[in-house]
């Protein structure tokens, strides 16, 4: 498995998010791993999965887990 980096961009910001692509083609993103705050969260993942969707790609959400270490879930700062 490899890693990928995607970056977003929206009006309230941009970052980059650590996906690994899988063997079948697809991304696995850890929640986590996109900063913010819940709500927040959940819109970025929608979006992402709806972008990869139009490329024909699938992402593989593993809700409730991250994949890099952060002091806290809602901390933007990369360790």
């Amino acid at each position: 498995m490899y890693c990928r980096t995607l970056n977003y961009r929206d009006p309230y910001g941009r970052f980059a998010i650590l996906v690994e692509e899988q063997p079948d083609g697809s991304l696995k993103l850890w929640e986590f791993d996109v900063p913010g705050e819940a709500a927040r969260r959940r819109y970025v993942i929608d979006k992402v999965a709806e972008s990869l969707a139009r490329q024909s790609r699938r992402l593989q959400v593993v809700w409730g887990a991250a994949r890099v270490a952060r002091q806290r879930a809602d901390d933007p700062m990369w360790p």
